[in-house]
């Protein structure tokens, strides 16, 4: 199960004490927790940090270069241009001419349209981390995997709301992935320093 950065019987022994991860009382407060954390540090980093397989991405179609929202980048699989709405998306052979994988960049020798051209990249990117719950997952072949000091980060700013917050603050009805990344709290104000000093250094800067 993922709950963001990590499954959910990691999560819970970070957080609990051994009899009680051995419940499942507090599960729902726990991966509600997870989820509510990775999607503050994604509003903050403007990025998304979890590895899709066949993700797209649109932006305007005037430009020699952009910073997909989802990386380190394994592969890019297509680029379309759409010229109009009733041409429908026209794909780009060849393109990219370059990427740099750790930076999310891709790079066109040619401008790719004019403005209000639309291109869009259907690519595979993010981080891998192990969501299995009772046999560990297999990395895929040519995957990242989440950088310990991200993982570290996520897991302090856990449980720093962990041990300030009720269970019926954390555990909120209906909670979902979803809901998660339209924000769980304040980013600014909530980020723990040592955190927020981690994250510094995946903040992404579209271009």
């Amino acid at each position: 199960m993922n709950v963001g950065f990590s499954n959910l019987k990691t999560l819970k022994r970070e957080l609990l004490l051994p009899a009680d991860a051995a419940k499942p009382d507090n599960d729902a407060s726990v991966a509600a927790l997870g989820l509510g954390v990775a999607a503050m540090f994604q509003v903050f980093c403007n990025r998304k940090f979890a590895r899709v397989v066949g993700d797209t991405f649109e932006a305007g179609a005037d430009r020699y270069s952009l910073v997909v929202p989802r990386y380190p980048i394994e592969a890019v699989s297509k680029v379309e241009v759409r010229y109009a709405i009733s041409d429908g998306w026209v794909v780009q052979p060849g393109m990219p001419d370059n990427y740099l994988p750790e930076a999310g960049l891709l790079q066109f020798c040619v401008q790719l349209g004019v403005w209000p051209n639309t291109v869009r990249v259907t690519y595979t990117g993010g981080y891998w981390w192990d969501t299995g719950e009772t046999t560990p997952d297999t990395m895929p072949e040519g995957a990242w995997a989440l950088p310990e000091d991200l993982r570290a980060a996520w897991v302090m700013q856990c449980r720093w709301f962990w041990e300030r917050r009720s269970i019926t603050d954390r555990a909120k009805a209906g909670f979902t992935e979803a809901i998660a990344e339209k924000g769980f709290a304040g980013v600014e104000e909530d980020l723990l320093l040592s955190a927020r000093n981690v994250l510094n250094a995946y903040r992404r800067i579209a271009s």
